[in-house]
């Protein structure tokens, strides 16, 4: 759906502009949403996280567009908590991720990084169960 989204919003020309002149009237932080690519997976919670910054933004262009199904299911209170849950997660493994490629770090500091986020997502089950 995520996806779906995005690629509505930046694939073409006219909904980019469009999208940036709605985003500069808001005052958004940001101007555009990010495209992801398949291969990095990096890419893809940059991506989330961005539609996540923009959702107020985003729904009112898929309204303003009469695009009713994508804005209903973009607003369906599911989506968007599986959403903030799906930013949250990325942006722990991004961290993770970056910390494990930090330079001039031993394999028993990577072992304490690797047992701390272990002991996150031991966590984070037990509150979701």
């Amino acid at each position: 759906m995520a996806i779906k989204v995005v690629n509505f919003v930046k694939g073409g020309a006219l909904n980019s502009r469009l999208f940036k002149l709605l985003s500069k009237d808001m005052e958004s932080e940001h101007e555009a949403l990010l495209f992801h690519t398949n291969i990095q997976w990096l890419s893809k919670g940059n991506m989330l996280g961005r539609l996540y910054e923009l959702r107020e933004e985003v729904a009112i262009f898929l309204d303003l567009q009469q695009k009713a199904d994508l804005h209903d299911k973009f607003q369906s209170e599911g989506f968007q908590l599986s959403l903030a849950y799906l930013v949250d997660i990325f942006e722990a493994l991004n961290a993770f991720d970056l910390k494990l490629q930090e330079k001039n770090i031993n394999i028993l500091m990577h072992h304490n990084t690797i047992r701390t986020f272990m002991a996150k997502l031991n966590l984070w089950k037990c509150q979701i169960q």
